[in-house]
């Protein structure tokens, strides 16, 4: 029986017999197979550095419309599409806690018109953002007005916005 030794880990290993001869060279393991043909292997570094490129983009379709303070938490306002445009955009609002830490615990009601209705936002998931589509009317300003409550507080942040105007 041959002898065993321990591996680092404890482990088992069997002793690798002694080669037959000093002059012969040790047995080698075969080469692996290429894993893509020589051109694709060639292209693949070029490619991965295209899809990267596409993904970095700076063109972006959100306008960020502003941010502020409330009762401790961060409230960031964006807009979809940049920059909002007349009629009907969508609304992201953004709740952030200590640390910046998602607070998804929260009502959020938003409007972009003093005289429009309270439209309530979903929550996306369990991440502290609420969205929701908000007519902008036919003026080249308003405010997107956000009523948070969490609890038994309640307030309005009032967030000014320039609509591009569609002519």
């Amino acid at each position: 029986m041959p002898r065993v030794r321990l591996g680092p880990l404890g482990w088992r290993r069997p002793r690798l017999p002694a080669p037959l001869s000093p002059a012969l060279p040790a047995p080698q393991p075969a080469p692996l197979p290429a894993l893509l043909p020589a051109p694709l292997s060639t292209l693949l570094p070029a490619l991965l550095a295209a899809l990267c490129a596409a993904g970095c983009g700076s063109a972006s379709d959100s306008y960020v419309v502003g941010s502020a303070k409330w009762r401790g938490f961060d409230v960031a306002v964006e807009s979809r599409p940049a920059p909002p445009r007349q009629g009907k955009n969508e609304v992201v609002v953004i709740v952030t806690g200590e640390h910046q830490r998602p607070v998804f615990d929260a009502q959020v009601w938003v409007r972009a018109q003093a005289a429009a209705d309270w439209v309530q936002a979903i929550e996306d998931g369990h991440v502290g953002v609420y969205r929701r589509a908000v007519d902008f009317g036919r003026s080249q300003r308003t405010d997107i007005e956000v009523r948070l409550q969490r609890g038994s507080d309640e307030g309005v942040l009032a967030f000014p916005v320039s609509i591009l105007v569609d002519r």
